[in-house]
């Protein structure tokens, strides 16, 4: 189905355009900037669309105007066995608001009871321009194009990214945990020395050598003790001799006191020969052991020993956790790996069952690729090809694509979308900037000025800028066939 009239009444920056499409595959509507070219083509795409199905703009009537309309009438087949159809969308203002009216109608007048879901169904509005896309960089082609094959990749990239994200910290965590493995000295079988045993000697030592200590002091006590026995003995001659006079008297008293002492005399030089030999025999035992000295310097070598023997044997358990650590981190990347390895087949497997407008056309790594070639890198004629069939495939009922900017077209591109269009049966609407130009203007089928339509005007006569705001010549109406005077009917399948 194809359009094959168009008539747009005081819509944005339109006062009045009636126009006819039939018979043409490449229509171009020309004009200066802010004359209506693009208010035409927008009205076009609201009347088909509605608000849902487009950039609404906030207001659609056309300033200081009380109402306005557009009107389309299609002709071909795909809708319902319908062959013509008559689409009219209408605004009227209403105080602050403006309330809105649109009618889907046959060439006999019957009107559809649903008028926009037939209207979704012939045409969608996917904001595809083709000229614009070839100026795109290749990445967002390729998102374009994903968006237009309405494959979405969001879900699946955000659990890629948190997949990325995670083995990321687990590879930096693998990082650290390698630098601090380093080689160590294997201890083997740890032996230690028997530490215990060893203070026990010292401690046998240290008693032993304060027991001889202490027999020593003894020893010294009693030859202090018998010293002063022989020096009582001397005093005690000494006082017999000054005391002769009294030595009758006293002569028992000392002689008793005499034997007693030399009794403990020889009590003292036996004890005294008893601790020397016990003495001896001590220092003859601590001999035989080695001083406490020496045990003490071996005690702390042992010590040394064992403590290096436990930091190794701590080394290596902290390295054996380590590795472990490691491993288990190895295992937890490559998991995530393979989840993004996952993501990434979940999307060729998208991108291989999704419908391919264009034979040929294929995502590449930086963008598209075309016959294996990067789009960016085929001739003109080609990416324009692959570009217009791209267009085309978006809507195969409504035959119908709107491009903005037609005047960055050269006459060989223009000339070949125009081969395409009628090869396709196609209609590609075409908005081109022509600056007043008289070459440019000559190619459209429409300029604008002002609002309407300068080439329908007769020569010589310049369109009046318009009437009063509500008042409407009866040719401003829409025409309504005999049929739809009267009450609506239903159009069958509708």
């Amino acid at each position: 189905m194809k359009i094959m009239r168009l008539v747009v009444h005081n819509v944005m920056g339109v006062r009045d355009i009636d126009t006819s499409l039939d018979g043409k595959h490449l229509w171009l509507i020309g004009g200066k900037n802010a004359q209506g070219k693009t208010s035409v083509l927008q009205a076009l795409i609201m009347a088909l669309c509605g608000k849902r199905g487009c950039d609404w703009p906030g207001e659609p009537l056309r300033n200081g105007e009380e109402s306005g309309w557009v009107t389309v009438e299609m002709e071909g087949s795909g809708v319902d066995f319908q062959d013509k159809l008559k689409v009219e969308r209408r605004w009227t203002r209403n105080g602050d608001k403006i309330k809105e009216e649109m009618r889907v109608m046959s060439e006999d007048g019957f009107e559809a009871p649903e008028p926009q879901r037939i209207l979704n169904d012939l045409y969608v509005h996917r904001g595809f321009d083709p000229l614009a896309f070839l100026q795109l960089k290749p990445k967002d082609q390729a998102e374009q194009l994903r968006k237009f094959l309405d494959i979405d990749f969001r879900m699946l990239d955000q659990n890629r990214a948190k997949f990325f994200t995670k083995r990321s910290e687990v590879n930096g965590a693998i990082k650290n945990a390698k630098a601090n493995l380093k080689p160590v000295e294997n201890p083997g079988d740890p032996v230690y020395i028997d530490v215990e045993s060893l203070e026990s000697q010292v401690n046998k030592i240290n008693e032993l050598s304060n027991s001889i200590t202490h027999q020593k002091n003894s020893f010294e006590s009693l030859r202090d003790s018998r010293d002063g026995h022989v020096k009582l003995i001397a005093k005690g001659e000494d006082d017999l001799k000054e005391l002769e006079r009294e030595y009758l008297s006293r002569k028992a008293r000392a002689e008793e006191f005499i034997a007693g002492e030399k009794d403990k005399h020889e009590a003292s030089l036996g004890s005294i020969a008893s601790i020397t030999e016990m003495i001896e025999a001590r220092v003859a035992d601590l001999e035989k052991m080695g001083s406490a000295v020496d045990k003490r310097s071996e005690l702390a070598k042992a010590r040394q020993h064992n403590d290096k023997v436990q930091r190794q044997v701590e080394e290596r358990d902290r390295m054996l956790k380590l590795e472990g650590q490691v491993k288990k981190l190895e295992e937890a990347s490559n998991a995530l790996t393979e989840s993004i390895e996952g993501v990434d087949a979940e999307k060729v497997k998208m991108l291989a069952e999704a419908p391919w407008p264009v034979p040929g056309l294929a995502f590449g790594d930086d963008g598209l690729v075309y016959n294996d070639v990067p789009l960016e890198q085929c001739s003109t004629r080609e990416r324009t090809d692959v570009s217009i069939a791209l267009g085309m495939s978006a809507n195969p009922k409504l035959r119908m694509m709107v491009v903005q900017h037609g005047e960055s077209i050269d006459d060989e591109s223009l000339s070949q979308i125009e081969k395409r269009a009628e090869e396709n049966d196609y209609q590609i609407l075409v908005e081109f900037m022509t600056r007043g130009i008289a070459d440019l203007e000559d190619l459209c089928q429409v300029v604008m000025e002002a609002g309407v339509d300068s080439k329908a005007a007769p020569k010589g006569v310049k369109k009046k800028a318009g009437k009063k705001a509500g008042k409407k010549s009866k040719a401003e109406e829409p025409v309504e066939s005999e049929e739809a005077s009267g009450d609506s009917q239903s159009l069958p399948g509708m």
